[in-house]
């Protein structure tokens, strides 16, 4: 038995096959199966997700088909100079956006690898990373930002430095002082309520 002949027995389940019992179903022990299963996993010919089955945790196997990643082709696949920008075109090319558990095996790197470019990117604003349980797994849902959006991020970042036409009075301050007892905050803080509330009874008209 080796990792091709395993990988035949995981193609012919289009649902996947539990690890469990995919080293009964051939004939091997569960140690030796897990080292094949390890071997498909870095070469991208299968993916492993953790489930709960009959009360017990274990892994999902399925194979990789051609095409099977939204469009992606399989050459991508472990492109070995892949940069963030690279990333970030492969995250564009979703439109409702792609886990990060997939991810790094669409493009062909390691999870550590794709983490610290995802990083990158998220530095520089231009994806969201999102908190989702998905096949009951804890992952990311990540999105390319688009430039209108950056653009709106941008504009609401302003919106509580500025109250009644002045930037807030901690600006350029080298006054060394208690916040909570200073004045020019106080009143600053003072407008920048009332134009909140001002703001909101306009929304109420409207």
């Amino acid at each position: 038995m080796n990792k091709d002949t395993l990988l035949d027995v995981i193609k012919t389940r289009k649902d996947g096959i539990l690890q469990n019992e995919l080293w009964k179903v051939v004939g091997i022990d569960s140690p030796k199966c897990s080292r094949l299963v390890k071997r498909l996993l870095k070469k991208n010919l299968i993916t492993r997700e953790k489930v709960i089955a009959k009360g017990s945790r274990t892994f999902l196997i399925q194979s990789v088909e051609e095409g099977m990643f939204g469009g992606i082709e399989e050459k991508t696949l472990g492109y070995p100079s892949i940069g963030a920008d690279t990333l970030l075109d492969v995250i564009k090319t979703r439109k409702d956006g792609i886990l990060q558990n997939e991810l790094w095996k669409v493009v062909g790197i390691d999870s550590p690898k794709c983490s610290r470019l995802v990083k990158r990117l998220l530095k520089k604003n231009l994806i969201t990373r999102e908190k989702v349980i998905a096949k009951g797994s804890r992952t990311f849902l990540i999105r390319s930002v688009e430039e209108g959006m950056l653009e709106t991020a941008k504009k609401e970042s302003l919106i509580y430095l500025i109250a009644n036409g002045h930037f807030s009075p901690c600006t350029g301050c080298r006054l060394e002082c208690e916040p909570e007892y200073c004045k020019h905050l106080t009143d600053w803080i003072d407008d920048l309520l009332a134009e909140e509330i001002k703001n909101k009874k306009l929304e109420v008209c409207l």
